[in-house]
C-alpha cells in the first residue's frame, strides 16, 4: 500500500467527471499516462507552477485527503507547497502503470474512495517511487484524448 509523503490541505468535493475512452492500444495508453506523470513529476520538481497547470485537471486528487473542483485552487495549493517544501531535490522513477481498476489492490481504502471521484476504470494509476516511498499519481483520459494528472496520494 501506498505511504503518506506529503501532506496537503484545501477541501473540495466532485463528481467523477466524463472522460475520453482510453485509447485502443495498450501500450499507448499507458505511455500516454507515464508521459503526463513525468510531465508532473519535473515541474514538481521545477517548483514550476505554470508547468504543472498545464498537465493537470479537475477533479484533482490531493493526498488521499481531498478532491479539489476548481482549477485555481489546485494552482493556490501548489504555490503553497512550493513555498514551503524544497521539492527541487527529489529524485523518482516511475515503477509501474496499472489500469485505474487496480486502485482497490494499491490504495488504502479511504484514499480510494475519493481517488475514485477523479478516475474511471479505463484511466491509470502510475506508481512512482520517491525515496522508500511509493507514490501513486492518477492520470484521466480527456475527450480529446489527452492524458492529464488528475491526482496524487503518497
Amino acid at each position: 500500500m501506498v505511504t503518506v509523503l506529503w501532506s496537503l490541505m484545501l477541501a473540495g468535493a466532485a463528481a467523477l467527471p466524463a472522460t475520453a475512452p482510453v485509447p485502443k492500444d495498450l501500450e499507448r495508453a499507458n505511455a500516454q499516462a507515464k508521459g503526463a506523470a513525468e510531465e508532473f513529476l519535473k515541474a514538481m520538481k521545477a517548483e514550476d507552477v505554470q508547468e504543472l497547470m498545464k498537465v493537470v485537471d479537475v477533479p484533482f486528487f490531493v493526498d488521499g485527503k481531498q478532491v479539489i473542483k476548481e482549477r485555481e485552487q489546485v494552482e493556490a495549493l501548489f504555490i503553497k507547497v512550493f513555498r514551503n517544501k524544497d521539492l527541487t531535490q527529489i529524485d523518482y522513477t516511475i515503477k509501474e502503470v496499472h489500469p485505474a481498476a487496480k486502485l482497490p489492490d494499491l490504495v488504502h481504502k479511504p484514499q480510494r474512495e475519493l481517488a475514485e471521484k477523479t478516475v474511471g476504470d479505463t484511466d491509470r494509476v502510475v506508481l512512482v517511487v520517491i525515496g522508500k516511498d511509493t507514490v501513486v499519481v492518477l492520470v484521466r483520459f480527456q475527450r480529446d484524448g489527452k492524458a492529464k494528472v488528475s491526482g496524487f496520494a503518497d
